[in-house]
C-alpha cells in the first residue's frame, strides 16, 4: 500500500507540472529563479517517488516524499515573500498552488501523525495565503477553504492506510492460525502413524514371542520392527517413485511374511513401466494390508483369506488412474459398531492410516457371520 501512495504522488505531481507548460512559460518569464527551481526539484523528486513506488524500495521512497514536501514548503514561501498577499489571480503561478494535499499524502505512509498533521496545517496555511486575492477581505475564509479541501484528501487517505493495516493484519493472523493448524494435524497424523507402528510391528511381536518363543519367524519380525523404527528417526525417500510391478511384488512379499498360503492375485493392465507411485504412499498401503490380513489370521483362523491388487489405467476415461489393494476372508465377521475405540487395529492401522494419505482411502464391510472385506484405494493426484 505505501508503494502506492508513491505512485499516485509522483504520478499527480508530474501530471499536475505537465499540465499547465503556457503557465510555466509565464511564471518563467517572471521569476526565472523560482520556476527553475520548482520544475526541476519538483520533477525529479516525483520521478524519484514513482520510482521507488514501482521497484518497491521504501527508503527511497520515504526520502524522495520528505524532499518534495521541502520543496514545496520553501518554494511556496519564497513566493510569498516575493509576492506578498493579494495576487492570488495571477495566472503564471497558480499551477503551483493546486496540489498542496497531494504532497501531504505522499508523506502519509511514512511520518506519524502528529507530524503530517503540523506539515500539513503549514503547507495549507501558506498556499491559502498565496490564493488570496484581496488582503483585506476574505483571508481567514480562503484559509479555511484551503484545510476543508486539502483535510478532506488527506483523512481519505488516512482512512484508506488504515483499512490496508488492518487487513494486512487480518492477513498475517490468519497465516499464524492456519500454520497452528498445519502442525497440529502434522503432530496429529505423525501420532497416528506410530500408534499403528507400534500395533502392527511391535506389539504383535512382543505377543508372539511371548507365546512360541524365539523361532526363526519372530526374529525376522523382530527385526522387520526393528527397521520400521529406525526409519522414524531416520526417514527414507518418501518423495521418491517406484513403479507400480515393484510395489506388487513387494506387497505380495509382505502379505506371504504374515501367511505363506495366501492367494494373492494381480490384475495389471497396461501399466505404466514409469514409477508413478510414491515410496510413502507404496509403504502406506502395505503396512494397512499387512494389518488387514493380520486381523483375519487372528480373528477367522481356519477360513478362506484372499488378497487382490489391481491397477487400473482409465486415461480419458471416467476414473483416475490408481491402485486398489483388498484383503478379504469368510470368516465370522464382527459388528463395527460393538469395537472400542481405544482399539488401533482399524481405526489407526488401517483407516486413520490411509485417510493421512493424499488420494487414498479405506473401507471395511463386515457383519456378524458375514466375513470382513477391507479395500485399500490410492488414485494418481
Amino acid at each position: 500500500m505505501a508503494a502506492l501512495f508513491g505512485v499516485f504522488t509522483g504520478t499527480a505531481v508530474l501530471l499536475f507540472i505537465g499540465t499547465f507548460p503556457p503557465r510555466i512559460v509565464d511564471a518563467f518569464h517572471d521569476f526565472p529563479w523560482w520556476t527553475a527551481w520548482v520544475v526541476a526539484t519538483e520533477t525529479l523528486c516525483a520521478l524519484a517517488l514513482l520510482t521507488a513506488g514501482l521497484t518497491g524500495r521504501p527508503r527511497l521512497q520515504r526520502g524522495a516524499a520528505t524532499a518534495l514536501a521541502g520543496s514545496y514548503c520553501f518554494s511556496s514561501a519564497w513566493m510569498l515573500a516575493i509576492r506578498g498577499l493579494g495576487h492570488g489571480t495571477e495566472a503564471d503561478v497558480v499551477w503551483h498552488e493546486a496540489y498542496p494535499s497531494i504532497i501531504v499524502i505522499g508523506l502519509v505512509p511514512f511520518l506519524r501523525t502528529r507530524m503530517v498533521l503540523l506539515l500539513a496545517v503549514a503547507l495549507f496555511t501558506v498556499v491559502g495565503l498565496l490564493a488570496v486575492d484581496d488582503p483585506g477581505r476574505w483571508v481567514v475564509v480562503n484559509i479555511l477553504h484551503m484545510y476543508s479541501l486539502g483535510g478532506f484528501s488527506v483523512a481519505v487517505a488516512y482512512a484508506i492506510l488504515g483499512i490496508a493495516t488492518l487487513s494486512d493484519e487480518e492477513s498475517e493472523r490468519t497465516r499464524e492460525r492456519i500454520s497452528i493448524a498445519s502442525v497440529a494435524e502434522a503432530e496429529q497424523m505423525e501420532r497416528e502413524r506410530v500408534d499403528g507402528l507400534i500395533h502392527d510391528a511391535v506389539m504383535s511381536t512382543l505377543l508372539a514371542a511371548a507365546g512360541v518363543g524365539s523361532e526363526p519367524r519372530v526374529v525376522a519380525s523382530a527385526e522387520n520392527a526393528l527397521a520400521e523404527l529406525d526409519a522414524l528417526r531416520f526417514p527414507r525417500g518418501d518423495d521418491q517413485l517406484v513403479p507400480v510391478e515393484d510395489f506388487v511384488h513387494s506387497l505380495r512379499s509382505g502379505l506371504h511374511f504374515i501367511d505363506p498360503g495366501l492367494a494373492v492375485t494381480t490384475s495389471i493392465t497396461e501399466a505404466p513401466v514409469e514409477p508413478i507411485l510414491p515410496v510413502s504412499v507404496a509403504r502406506d498401503l502395505t503396512a494397512a494390508a499387512a494389518e488387514a490380513l493380520r486381523n483375519s489370521v487372528i480373528h477367522a483362523r481356519g477360513h478362506r483369506r484372499s488378497a487382490t491388487v489391481s491397477y487400473r489405467d482409465d486415461a480419458g476415461g471416467p476414473l483416475t488412474p490408481g491402485v486398489v489393494v483388498v484383503v478379504e476372508d469368510d470368516g465370522p465377521g464382527y459388528d463395527s459398531r460393538t469395537v472400542p475405540p481405544h482399539r488401533m487395529g482399524t481405526r489407526a492401522s488401517i483407516v486413520g492410516r490411509m485417510d493421512a494419505v493424499p488420494g487414498a482411502g479405506a473401507t471395511i464391510e463386515t457383519a456378524p457371520g458375514a466375513g470382513v472385506r477391507v479395500s485399500l484405494t490410492w488414485t494418481t493426484p
